[in-house]
């Protein structure tokens, strides 16, 4: 746990005990960093590392674990079981969950990690539970989380919705997932340039279809919906199939930053014309609706920086059916109840919600 804030004078025994010693103790030897994940990194912030070191430079002092995520990309990992914890200085080897319970643990993130389709509430990185941190109570220690130059954390792009027929809606579109979630208590995050934590977008719905029969039976069926953006994308919905039907286009698939586009609704002879699919939702370029020709059905919605777009509804007489409803973004970041979110440093390198409590799985 931390060393003593106060003015009051710091022992040779109390920094033993807090980092590790040689024998014989010399102060000098705290002045040295540990190189780990291309970082050189003091003994704590705020230690020299050159020059002149003395007694009072250890006041708030503590030991600092790193646990570092590096390497290839990767989807849904977990911080206490993934990383690989390194105790800084050399002094103190240990850190399994008894040395974690005492020590600054700071989560260095410098590889890309990719989330699940399905429950908004799955994450691309969780930082495990209290009980595989500290085995149980912190005793002062506490976790930091920084992503930094290349770490980025994407939640999952929702797939589109289907196009309809004139006796069927168009579908929904599948909600975005999750960046990150907190499972523990995290005193800080930071985002370095270069960083990201990035929420999934939301598909967008598929177009509804349309008939007329004043003169003959035509039917029109309904645009597929734009995929969400994130890591994986989400699929362009499809098209619904009906007899005598001018068929819609499938919406787009998503891309890594980008919402598909929303599949155009069928046009049958100007006379009868499915909705336009909806486009995929993304914190960046946001899917783009598909349109309907002149008159008859509705176009979809564009796709936002919350969810996806709505589909539009069919147009052309009797018999028209629904747009769905777009998907909802996932979290940029989330966390289990109780556990609140701070203040990140770098939030401009966050897209999309943080939401304190919404869950993580």
């Amino acid at each position: 746990m931390p060393l003593p804030s106060s003015p009051n004078s710091i022992s040779a025994n109390q920094i033993s005990q807090e980092f590790g010693r040689n024998s014989p103790f010399k102060l000098g030897d705290y002045r040295s960093t540990t190189s780990f994940g291309g970082v050189n990194w003091p003994f704590d912030e705020g230690i020299p590392t050159s020059g002149s070191i003395k007694f009072s430079d250890f006041r708030g002092k503590q030991h600092n674990i790193v646990a570092l995520m590096s390497g290839g990309t990767s989807d849904r990992l977990t911080v206490t079981t993934h990383a690989s914890f390194l105790s800084i200085g050399g002094l103190k080897t240990g850190t399994n969950s008894s040395d974690r319970s005492k020590a600054k643990n700071i989560v260095y993130v410098i590889r890309t990690i990719g989330s699940s389709q399905g429950n908004r509430k799955n994450c691309a990185l969780k930082t495990g539970n209290q009980t595989s941190w500290y085995g149980g109570s912190p005793n002062g220690g506490k976790v930091i989380i920084k992503i930094g130059s290349g770490g980025k954390l994407y939640g999952a792009g929702g797939d589109g919705g289907r196009g309809g027929t004139e006796n069927n809606a168009g579908t929904n579109g599948e909600n975005g997932t999750s960046a990150l979630g907190l499972q523990v208590d995290v005193e800080s995050i930071i985002v370095e340039s270069g960083g990201l934590i990035q929420a999934g977008g939301g598909g967008g719905a598929g177009g509804g279809g349309g008939r007329e029969d004043s003169r003959r039976l035509r039917r029109a069926g309904g645009g597929g919906g734009g995929g969400g953006a994130g890591r994986p994308a989400g699929e362009g919905g499809g098209i619904s199939f009906s007899s005598r039907q001018s068929e819609g286009e499938n919406g787009s698939d998503g891309t890594l930053t980008a919402g598909g586009n929303g599949g155009e609704g069928g046009n049958n002879d100007d006379e009868c014309r499915g909705g336009g699919g909806g486009g995929g939702g993304s914190l960046g370029e946001v899917g783009e609706a598909g349109g309907v020709q002149d008159g008859g059905g509705d176009p979809g919605e564009d796709g936002e920086s919350s969810r996806g777009g709505e589909g539009g509804n069919g147009g052309g007489g009797e018999g028209e059916s629904d747009g769905g409803a777009g998907g909802a973004n996932g979290f940029a970041i989330t966390s289990n109840s109780g556990i609140s979110i701070p203040s990140v440093i770098g939030e401009s390198l966050v897209k999309g919600t943080q939401s304190a409590g919404s869950g993580v799985s």
